[in-house]
């Protein structure tokens, strides 16, 4: 599969009552001889994730190798929850990713990342992140002319990031931002 381009996943409701739980509407993990991968144009929308430790990302990527790198254009993520069911607080936190790649981004472009929610009365273990880039990948990733909107009707201090770099250091883990638009709200 080099190629996951045009597609819609929508309309997942998952209740689970297990420890860790994540509800992933496109997800790849790949090892040391994949190939590089083209993630064009596809819509993740309407995602619950509900249960005693809820987590949900609409796009996610993880792997082992930073040689083989990945394109994200076009891509829409919204409308994407996760919590327990009457909004109490859980015993571990609550995370909400819109997309979250691991190593090997090289261009991350022209996505729209809206109204990614948690559900919890608890707001500093729910955490909600917009386009997060983990790991390492020496040649770069670019992040750029990306649309982010988040907090919209969030009524709790939920800690927001709209485009966060993590895990790395600027030695191993290039990233170049350009020409986004990133707004943070709430009540």
């Amino acid at each position: 599969l080099n190629a996951f381009n045009g597609n819609k996943v929508f309309g997942i409701t998952s209740t689970n009552t297990s420890a860790a739980y994540n509800l992933l509407g496109i997800y790849f993990v790949l090892g040391a001889n994949s190939k590089a991968r083209n993630i064009n144009n596809n819509s993740t929308y309407n995602l619950t994730s509900l249960g005693a430790q809820p987590n949900a990302r609409g796009i996610a990527y993880a792997g082992i190798t930073a040689t083989q790198l990945y394109s994200y254009t076009g891509n829409r993520i919204y409308n994407i929850t996760a919590g327990t069911a009457d909004g109490t607080p859980t015993s571990t936190a609550i995370y909400v990713f819109g997309l979250d790649m691991t190593n090997n981004a090289n261009i991350v472009e022209k996505t729209q990342i809206y109204n990614l929610k948690p559900i919890s009365t608890n707001a500093t273990a729910s955490y909600v992140y917009g386009i997060r880039a983990t790991g390492r990948n020496a040649t770069g990733t670019y992040i750029q002319n990306n649309i982010v909107a988040l907090g919209v009707g969030l009524t709790s201090n939920h800690p927001i990031y709209g485009i966060l770099q993590n895990n790395a250091t600027a030695n191993d883990n290039k990233i170049y931002v350009y020409h986004n638009s990133v707004y943070i709200g709430g009540e």
